[in-house]
């Protein structure tokens, strides 16, 4: 929720001067890093499937539910969006319009459609 929270912020406050927006866009992007870590920290390789999984009924009525969890291969994909963000945002001072690209920066996420290859 970290990326999407600082988009809203991003684009909600029209205005912004660019020295803030790149301020805001690495604080979101860092506190994304952050929740990595801890999910590298929490992960267990020694174990098979997904970790870290969510299931919860989405629309009951035709069946569907939201499932999401972690594998080894998209944890690093996680951990590079993470270490990527940052370094990305702590460089924008050449881009114009920065509030936009900053708020589009920080609301990156694996192409696809957030499933685990194989999956």
């Amino acid at each position: 929720l970290a990326p999407w929270a600082g988009a809203a912020l991003l684009g909600l406050q029209p205005g912004l001067a660019d020295r803030t927006s790149r301020w805001l866009g690495l604080a979101f992007s860092l506190s994304t890093a952050a929740l990595g870590a801890l999910l590298l920290a929490g992960f267990e390789p020694e174990r098979t499937g997904l970790q870290f999984v969510e299931r919860h009924a989405w629309i009951s009525s035709l069946n569907v539910h939201y499932h999401l969890g972690l594998d080894g291969l998209s944890l690093v994909l996680v951990l590079l969006t993470a270490a990527v963000a940052p370094a990305a945002s702590a460089q924008a001072r050449t881009v114009a319009r920065v509030q936009g690209s900053i708020g589009n920066l920080i609301m990156n996420r694996p192409p696809g459609n957030g499933r685990s290859p194989g999956h």
